[in-house]
């Protein structure tokens, strides 16, 4: 298994809400994760560092890691709003969390907001993890289409975040082959790349820093609206 991160400010933002975690377990457990603090509300940066802070010493203790990843993340909520309801200066903070445990051949997973996961597999890129935002819920209702989504008004307005109450996580698992590659990004990625572009960088020739430093270059390339974080891997 091979794997890197990296994370840019982006062209137009001052300040870098994303952060991203990556820690070795043991030799057949990695923990990835991607945060991505909420951007117009206070102290986004601070709520995705503490996201981080509490789920880095992370050491199961059961056989049953889809639970325990998804305990993770309720974890790191309670850690955020703890935060926030003793300091005023952090009232109302938030972020997004996106975990991956990887164990042998099985990507746990568990996700709140709008950070995402991707699997590449056999020249097939499929979206793990879905959005939990006002628009995605509409494409539900089926009250607009996907692609009407994609620029919808409500497109970055989330529908669940850590720090916001009622934390609900989604969460699943998923095989993994020889010659997969699994991406966590932030939305200032996906954003600015389809699916086609997201799968032609990875699917690349290149080595995987490589891969995760074009990815981010396209995106900035592309307007660079919003920060940007690539965590990938692959097996």
């Amino acid at each position: 298994m091979k794997y890197f991160a990296n994370s840019s400010t982006g062209e137009k933002k001052k300040q870098n809400e994303d952060r991203f975690l990556i820690k070795k377990i043991h030799p057949d457990m990695i923990l990835f994760a991607v945060a991505d603090g909420l951007g117009g509300q206070p102290a986004g940066h601070v709520a995705a560092q503490t996201a981080m802070q509490a789920i880095e010493n992370f050491v199961p203790d059961s056989d049953n890691l889809k639970k325990e990843v998804e305990d993770l993340i309720l974890k790191a909520d309670d850690s955020v709003t703890k935060l926030s309801e003793i300091n005023p200066k952090l009232e109302y903070m938030g972020t997004t969390l996106t975990i991956a445990l990887s164990y042998q051949n099985t990507i746990f997973w568990a996700h709140v907001g709008d950070t995402r996961i991707y699997h590449l597999n056999a020249n097939t890129l499929v979206q793990i993890t879905t959005d939990q935002t006002m628009a995605q819920f509409l494409v539900e209702e089926q009250e607009i289409t996907k692609e009407e989504a994609l620029d919808h008004p409500m497109q970055n307005l989330l529908d669940q975040s850590l720090g916001a109450g009622d934390c609900e996580p989604e969460t699943g698992s998923f095989h993994i082959s020889p010659g997969d590659i699994v991406l966590l990004c932030s939305d200032g990625l996906f954003s600015e790349i389809n699916p086609h572009q997201l799968k032609k960088i990875l699917s690349s020739k290149n080595k995987i820093k490589k891969k995760v430093s074009l990815l981010i270059d396209a995106a900035n390339n592309a307007g660079g609206r919003d920060n940007i974080t690539a965590v990938a891997i692959e097996y």
